[in-house]
C-alpha cells in the first residue's frame, strides 16, 4: 500500500490530538519507507526548530528501520557514535525519543517522528499517532 497522504494526515492527526490531550506544542512530521516527506504539522505553540528535529527524528527511524528509542537502547554508552552519526548525515539523522515506525503487516511504510515536549511527550504523541491508524 505504502505511505498515502490520507495515512499521513491520520498519523498527524492522532499526535497532535495526543498533544492537544497534554497541554503542549509539537511538530509532526511523517516520512515514507525512503524517508521522503508525506506531511508536517507544526502546532501554534511549537518551538522553531521543532520542524527540523521531527523530520531528523523520522528520517531516523525509516533508515534504520526501527524506533528511536530501540536505536537509543542499542547505542548507549555509544555516545560519541550516535553525535557522529548526526553529524556525518548533515543534520539529518537524530537519535532522540519521539520516532516510530509505520507498519502494514510486515511491511515498513514509513515513519513518524515528534519534536517540541519532552522526551517521552515526544514518544508518547508519537506512539499515539501510530495507534490511531489501527
Amino acid at each position: 500500500m505504502g505511505m498515502s497522504l490520507e495515512i499521513a494526515e491520520k498519523l498527524s492527526s492522532g499526535a497532535l490530538k495526543k498533544a492537544r490531550e497534554l497541554g503542549i506544542g509539537i511538530t509532526v512530521a511523517v516520512v515514507d519507507a525512503a524517508g521522503h516527506i508525506r506531511h508536517l504539522a507544526r502546532m501554534d505553540d511549537a518551538g522553531w526548530l521543532s520542524p527540523d528535529i521531527a523530520i531528523a527524528k523520522a528520517y531516523a527511524t525509516a533508515g534504520f528501520r526501527r524506533d528511536t528509542e530501540q536505536m537509543l537502547q542499542r547505542l548507549k554508552g555509544k555516545e560519541v557514535f550516535a553525535t557522529a552519526l548526526t553529524s556525518m548525515s548533515g543534520g539529518k539523522v537524530l537519535l532522540g525519543q519521539g520516532g516510530c515506525l509505520v507498519m502494514d503487516g510486515d511491511e515498513i511504510i514509513g515513519a513518524i517522528g515528534v519534536s517540541g515536549a519532552t522526551s517521552e511527550q515526544d514518544a508518547e504523541c508519537a506512539q499515539a499517532g501510530v495507534a490511531g491508524l489501527g
